[in-house]
């Protein structure tokens, strides 16, 4: 196993099945319009909105009434650093479940990118400084619970991340700004790619610079 990692990964568990006829159900219920629903709804799990449907989300996103995204859920395991994993529970409102360095030994660390090569070496100077104590005092007896006090916040762990699309939506548009640290952009880069694989209109507008007063073109 590679000790050092530059790339974290992210990996889909499962959305809400049908997430599309949850949320036109949701926005039609709040309307009293699901008869002006143009979506069939007649099949299992709706791939293509209709353009009445289409209309319907766009307009009540752009006016802000994202409640009914909350009606769609995703999960995702990611392996990171665990100073992304402490940015990332910042995040509300959301599930999580993390890989305990309590119980679970710690073998990997993430490199943050640079263009400094002396940096990196130090970087990996520390780690591994680290991690020879962190497997002395292992060896001399001392419980995992302790000997990971001496580790640093670059260790790799996995952590699952479970939140409703609201949420979602919120996270990726925070996180995927240019001023977002690289690994947690990257992460929600990959987030926002696989939820546009499931349905592209879940993330229209998802980007920060349709509010944010800086107004910043690109990641």
């Amino acid at each position: 196993m590679e000790k050092f990692n530059i790339e974290p990964s992210v990996i889909e568990n499962f959305h809400t099945p049908s997430p599309l006829k949850q949320l036109i159900t949701a926005y039609r219920i709040c309307q009293q319009s699901m008869s002006s629903s143009d979506s069939n709804f007649e099949a299992e799990d709706i791939k293509e909105l209709g353009k009445k449907d289409t209309r319907l989300i766009i307009s009540e996103i752009d006016m802000g009434h994202t409640s009914p995204l909350e009606h769609i859920d995703f999960s995702f395991t990611i392996k990171c650093s665990r100073v992304t994993q402490l940015q990332l529970v910042r995040h509300r409102i959301s599930s999580f479940s993390a890989e305990s360095a309590r119980a679970c030994k710690v073998e990997e660390f993430f490199v943050p990118t640079t263009k400094n090569l002396e940096a990196t070496l130090i970087y990996k100077d520390i780690a591994n400084v680290c991690q020879k104590a962190y497997e002395q005092l292992l060896i001399i007896g001392e419980k995992k619970e302790n000997a990971r006090y001496i580790l640093p916040t670059s260790m790799m762990s996995e952590i699952i991340y479970k939140t409703n699309l609201r949420s979602l939506r919120n996270a990726i548009g925070e996180r995927t700004c240019r001023y977002a640290q690289n690994e947690i952009k990257f992460i929600f880069n990959k987030i926002k790619m696989i939820v546009m694989k499931v349905q592209p209109i879940f993330m229209y507008k998802v980007e920060k610079c349709y509010t944010c007063p800086n107004q910043c073109s690109g990641n």
